[in-house]
């Protein structure tokens, strides 16, 4: 209906600029790398290189996801929430948001994935592999949107992405995959996932304790400051256990930030 399609646009609107703020741009530094490797040869290279930029890309994309999903709701009403877009929209808006900011790492690396593949002129790869899964998702969002609506076509978009990362992601290992650097990504983002899942945890905790402030001056600002609170705190667990675990220190973030701007 009009109403699932609008979630769905609203939603896939805001997870694309989540998407492209802090999940892409934080690995754009390595595109001009890319061709130069592939011009001299190096293959081992471009896979350290993909490694690399996956890491980056999950040590902001994953924990802001998480906390895009806790806070859904907040974002859509302070994003949305005026005129025609009323409560009830935002009740339809928000549990598709967080389906799509649940693959929405899926959705930023998958453009890296393919960028080693056409600079070494592979092209055939990607366009298979992406061509076959649009295929064979055509039943699955049938079923899905007949079964739970707008949310099932997140879940189906979601799904399709998160398949075909990990297909051509496993072909280019495979292929020319640098074992070293693989495992240390791997070892890496089990890190930054196991601390954002605490992060989430305690933060989901936090929003359903804490009520929305009623400070009068409307409810937009209401969820400003009630979501603020929890992403404080959802913040600093994360970072916290970044420093813990050894995945990066605070006075690198900022550093960091700026290589991906």
């Amino acid at each position: 209906g009009k109403g699932d399609t609008a979630s769905i646009n609203y939603a896939l609107r805001t997870m694309g600029a989540v998407v492209a703020l802090f999940g892409q741009a934080s690995g754009m530094a390595f595109f001009p790398f890319l061709s130069r490797y592939a011009i001299e040869g190096k293959i081992s290279e471009i896979s350290i290189l993909l490694n690399k930029a996956i890491t980056r890309i999950a040590l902001f994309c994953v924990p802001l996801s998480a906390m895009c999903i806790v806070l859904s709701r907040h974002i859509i009403a302070i994003l949305y929430e005026h005129g025609h877009f009323t409560e009830a929209s935002t009740a339809r808006t928000a549990p598709v948001f967080a389906v799509y900011m649940f693959g929405a790492f899926a959705f930023s690396v998958a453009v890296f994935v393919v960028r080693p593949f056409y600079a070494i002129r592979k092209m055939y790869t990607p366009m298979v592999v992406s061509s076959s899964i649009a295929l064979l998702s055509v039943p699955l969002y049938y079923f899905a949107s007949k079964w739970w609506g707008a949310r099932g076509i997140a879940l189906s978009a979601t799904a399709g992405m998160i398949m075909q990362f990990m297909i051509l992601y496993g072909i280019w290992y495979k292929r020319y995959g640098d074992r070293a650097s693989t495992a240390a990504m791997i070892k890496r983002c089990a890190s930054i996932l196991g601390s954002t899942a605490i992060a989430l945890v305690v933060a989901w905790i936090v929003s359903k304790e804490i009520p929305i402030a009623h400070l009068g001056w409307g409810k937009t600002i209401d969820y400003f400051v009630n979501g603020s609170i929890v992403a404080l705190v959802f913040s600093v667990i994360v970072l916290v256990f970044y420093q813990i675990l050894g995945i990066i220190k605070a006075r690198e973030l900022p550093k960091l930030f700026r290589a991906g701007a």
